[in-house]
């Protein structure tokens, strides 16, 4: 070498003994572990805590389980114990995805959602990625020969179990169950966020990881792919496909004529085809009640005979419930109730009859024994009338909360919706019942719950149409037996029954 070289290689090192090093933010900017593990950290305690108000307890999570798959992801060629919470994360976001498409349709049934093999399943999956993770790091630190003077997440972990237990025992619902679950979300949020730290003196040689699609395009993936479970599991949950065909049932059997001499109204028993009055000949006697349920009324004065306003009554709007209950008794002290229901609108626009699901509840409040029951929707589209059987139609046990309490009974429910475009939507639903001889009067409960439209998580009208609430409309009516009647008519004698 040179004279003129060696000077050269001198005056640069020179130069490079005068330079500074790195003060500790810069360190801490180029560490290569400060990303994921932040990441993965943030993802636990996102994932840990639960908010049940404002959407929290899907936003948090959903930001938590990305943040974990993203964190694992780059640092799975590290050791076997990333490359398992990589596993996980990936097993858990398609949980998470399940739990989205659960949500939004609400396909789950309570028996499942609260079922104590599924909890203890979640909890060691918390539990289990706090373990993953701490065996993932004891092995990094012992790679760098670097001690790891405080360990929290063996604490963490046991403290998930704990809280679980904590919130199967008697004690969730009291308030000595807030100070300890408090102070675990203090504690977890506090050690998660030191974390990344403690990684600080671990080395900078990271095992590349390279990957076929990029951070970017993974991230839009997932909050594409939410966005479309939420959107797709809303509106199909919202909306039931009608087996519907063409309405082409005889209408012509003599009974009509006596049934019509009794009073039963004739618009409502031009729907009812010739099989649902097979039994009706015969009828000693027909009782009708009608009232409009109306979903959107408006007030409007009425005035007195000097034309100044004494009132506001309800007006009806463009979404009512025309409902007329028809009970004909036969012999044997046997009955059969039609309620038919009907769409109309007092204002201008289409009757607003329901797209979307709604529930209905109705109750025959004194029958004894069997209860016999069908039902079916009706409409007009493109021209031709159609008729399909009323979705879920069943009779189960419900419970109610009103004014008095809470109360337990059998009542029959459905579903209806319509489809788009359909015109005068309408239908009936025909209830066969038997009530005790010595009962001269009987009454009926019929509930209409409106959904309107989809909502996320998914709400289930069901859940209240037995229940005080302000989309529900309730129609209540009594039915007298024909000696009741007679009774009545004969000027009424100063007892009932008659001796």
């Amino acid at each position: 070498m040179s004279t003129r070289d060696d000077r050269r290689f001198e005056d640069l090192l020179a130069q490079e003994l005068t330079e500074l090093p790195p003060d500790d933010e810069v360190v801490k900017q180029t560490n290569p572990w400060e990303e994921p593990v932040t990441r993965i950290a943030m993802g636990l305690a996102l994932t840990t805590i639960k908010l049940n108000f404002l959407w929290l307890n899907y936003l948090l999570p959903g930001i938590g389980y990305l943040m974990l798959l993203l964190g694992f992801r780059a640092l799975r060629r590290e050791n076997r114990w990333f490359a398992a919470g990589w596993g996980l994360s990936l097993l858990r976001l398609a949980g998470w995805m399940c739990t989205l498409v659960e949500a939004s349709t609400g396909w789950r049934g309570p028996e499942i959602e609260n079922s104590l093999p599924l909890i203890l399943l979640t909890v060691a999956i918390q539990a289990g990625y706090f373990l993953i993770l701490r065996k993932a790091l004891a092995e990094v630190f012992q790679k760098a020969e670097v001690p790891w003077e405080r360990d929290p997440l063996l604490l963490l972990a046991g403290l998930t179990v704990a809280m679980a237990v904590l919130a199967l025992s008697p004690l969730s619902n009291s308030w000595l169950a807030a100070i300890p679950t408090l102070g675990f979300y203090i504690y977890a949020l506090n050690a998660l966020y030191h974390l990344p730290e403690k990684l600080s003196d671990a080395g900078y040689a990271l095992a590349a990881a390279p990957v076929a699609v990029s951070e970017k395009t993974v991230k839009w993936v997932y909050w594409l792919l939410c966005l479309a479970i939420v959107t797709a599991g809303s509106l199909y949950a919202a909306h039931i496909p009608l087996e519907a065909v063409p309405d082409t049932g005889a209408r012509s059997a003599p009974v009509r004529q006596e049934l019509l001499a009794l009073g039963f109204p004739e618009e409502q028993l031009q729907d009812l085809p010739d099989s649902a009055l097979e039994g009706l000949s015969g009828a000693l006697y027909l009782d009708v009640s009608r009232e409009l349920l109306m979903f959107d009324p408006h007030s409007e004065p009425e005035y007195n005979s000097y034309g100044l306003v004494y009132q506001y009554v309800d007006a009806p709007g463009k979404a009512n419930l025309d409902v007329t209950a028809v009970t004909a008794e036969l012999p044997g002290h046997q009955f059969r109730t039609f309620l038919f229901f009907q769409w109309k609108s007092m204002s201008y626009g289409a009757d607003h009859g329901p797209f979307w699901t709604d529930s209905f509840l109705f109750r025959p409040e004194e029958s004894a024994g069997e209860t016999r029951y069908t039902g079916a929707l009706l409409y007009e589209k493109g021209g031709e009338s159609w008729i399909a059987p009323i979705p879920e139609l069943t009779m189960k046990g419900h419970t109610a909360t009103g004014f008095f309490g809470t109360s337990n009974f059998q009542a029959i429910t459905g579903r209806v919706n319509y489809p788009m475009g359909a015109e005068n939507r309408r239908g009936w639903l025909q209830v066969d019942f038997t009530m005790p001889e010595d009962y001269w009067l009987g009454s009926m409960i019929f509930n209409w719950y409106r959904s309107g439209a989809p909502t996320f998580p998914h709400t289930d009208s069901m859940e209240r149409v037995g229940s005080i609430h302000e989309n529900r409309r309730q129609f209540y009516t009594t039915f007298q037996t024909l000696s009741r009647y007679l009774w009545e008519q004969a000027g009424e004698p100063e007892e009932w029954p008659p001796q």
